[in-house]
């Protein structure tokens, strides 16, 4: 009886050390680390600036760019990429709070905003409603930063009349009007902006 129960053990153990002497040994591989992911930083948190990003020009440099083009047409000026960029944000800003402030809480009304900026100007179309933007053009002379104003120059130039694609004819109760303007602060944050009361402007 013991010898029937022992035969298929001894035939186990012979397959065992059998598989053992065939298998050759290697040598055990070490895993590589894993490798830590390095977070990438934030543009807020970027500590190289772009460099095309905005700096505030100095008071000098800002004069004789400004005796260079102020009396030559708009057009001739070149385009600097970083102060067109950072100006024509500014003045949809400008002209977004002009008009919450002449709307007093009234629905926004849709409003063309066309800034083009070069150097050191930048010209300002807005087309919409007459009364709406006959009002937002009060309102500009007055528009500070904090208490200092934000106009070196603010002058109105002729626009030309744009036409309804629907009836091919300029709309009557539609008006777009033009400005060449010049900053007497440069870049600043549009949350430092004040608007003048509109019913004190009107």
């Amino acid at each position: 009886m013991l010898g029937w129960a022992l035969a298929p053990a001894l035939a186990s153990l012979a397959i065992v050390v059998q598989i053992s002497l065939d298998v050759p040994r290697g040598e055990m591989l070490e895993r590589e680390p894993k490798k830590t992911k390095t977070k990438r930083k934030s543009a807020a948190t970027r500590s190289t600036p772009r460099p095309d990003a905005w700096k505030a020009r100095g008071v000098e440099e800002v004069e004789q760019l400004r005796a260079r083009w102020s009396e030559r047409p708009f057009a001739d000026e070149p385009t600097d990429p970083s102060f067109r960029r950072r100006h024509e944000a500014l003045l949809r800003s400008v002209a977004t709070r002009a008009r919450a402030e002449v709307l007093r809480g009234e629905r926004p009304t849709p409003m063309q905003i066309r800034p083009a900026c070069h150097t050191i100007r930048c010209e300002l179309e807005l087309c919409g409603p007459k009364p709406m933007i006959d009002g937002i053009a009060a309102l500009l002379p007055g528009v500070t930063v904090v208490d200092q104003p934000l106009w070196h120059e603010l002058r109105e130039i002729e626009t030309v009349a744009k036409v309804s694609k629907r009836s091919g004819t300029a709309r009557e109760d539609h008006v777009c009007r033009r400005w060449l303007v010049d900053f007497a602060i440069e870049g600043p944050a549009p949350k430092d902006l004040r608007m003048p009361d509109a019913e004190a402007a009107g």
